[in-house]
Formats: structure tokens, C-alpha cells, sequence
């Protein structure tokens, strides 16, 4: 998970040659401003693939309408290089309650979730995404299509579509944020 805010967006130039300041006009950029704005507590969540064009294949079998595969990277202050390609599977500004779905393309053990921390309660593993949906669903069988049958996810009756809560676990049990 990351914390942004207006005054923590990087001004560095990313691998690729682009800013961050490039990114305030995308439709990212723009889902982010209105996260910050409406101070809400998550933006979205990722999906971890190792074959996006495989995942991308069967959502279009499945009738999907996906805009392009975006390719991202950018350089560690060790110099070494993350490079990954990411597909969104919603192309609006609003909040939404699927994930977008990501390949990474780094060396072994440079996955940024693979970085030395250390936390209070020891090792934090995610137990659930809780998502609520205008259209519940439409967005079960949707994520069901991304995830399979899987107890990672749970769709609830919303107001707006977005992630909820997070349900995790670490030494002390579980908790939630919501």
C-alpha cells in the first residue's frame, strides 16, 4: 500500500523519460486528484499476472472493451531498473471496483513488495478486499472472470463503486481498514 498526497508526488524523471507531472493529466492522474479531493482511503487495487496478453485475450473473448496495454518503469535509487506493462479494465475517472491488472518485469527479489520492512505486528498478509459496487452483480462475476472462485474478494451493496475496506492479518490477528 502507498500513501499519496498532493505534497509526496515524485518530481523525478521515471525510467522512461516522463514526470510525474505527466501523470496528472492521464486518466489515472485524474482518478488520483479526485481520490486525494474526496480524501478517500484507497484508490484502487492491483491484479499480479505473469501473461497479461493472456489475461487480456480472455477478456476480450468474454466481450470486454479494453482500452491499450500501457508499459511503465522507473529507476531505484540503486540504479536498478522496474520495468511492467499494466492493463485497466475500466476506463472511467470514477472510483472502481476492479482491479487493474499488472506484469512486472524485474530481476528476482527487486519486486517492490519484496522491500525490507519491519511492522509492529510482524508479517502482514492480506486475507480480503472488500469491494462495494452500484451493480454487485455485474462486479462478482466480473472479478469472478479476473480471480476465479477465490475468498480474496467480497462484494457488498454500495453508493459508488470502490474498495471498501482491506481486511488483514498479521501476528496479533486480524484487523481492518477501512
Amino acid at each position: 500500500m502507498v500513501t499519496i498526497t498532493n505534497d509526496t508526488l515524485p518530481t523525478e524523471p521515471t525510467a522512461n523519460g516522463g514526470r510525474c507531472h505527466d501523470l496528472l493529466g492521464s486518466r489515472l492522474g485524474r482518478r488520483v486528484s479526485r481520490a486525494l479531493e474526496e480524501r478517500k482511503t484507497f484508490l484502487g487495487w492491483a491484479l499480479r499476472t505473469k501473461d497479461l496478453d493472456a489475461v487480456r485475450r480472455k477478456l476480450q473473448a468474454a466481450g470486454w472493451d479494453l482500452p491499450p496495454l500501457t508499459e511503465g518503469s522507473r529507476n531505484r535509487p540503486d540504479g536498478q531498473v522496474l520495468s511492467w506493462r499494466t492493463q485497466d479494465v475500466d476506463t472511467g475517472v470514477e472510483s472502481s471496483a476492479l482491479p487493474f491488472v499488472i506484469e512486472w518485469h524485474i530481476p528476482d527479489g527487486l519486486h517492490p513488495g519484496q522491500a525490507a520492512t519491519a511492522h509492529r505486528g510482524g508479517v502482514t498478509a492480506l486475507r480480503k478486499v472488500v469491494v462495494g459496487a452500484r451493480d454487485p452483480r455485474r462486479v462478482r462475476q466480473e472479478l469472478q472472470l479476473l480471480l476465479g472462485s477465490s475468498s480474496l474478494f467480497e462484494v457488498r451493496d454500495g453508493a459508488e463503486d470502490g474498495i471498501e475496506e482491506l481486511v488483514l492479518e498479521d501476528e496479533n490477528g486480524g484487523f481492518v481498514i477501512k
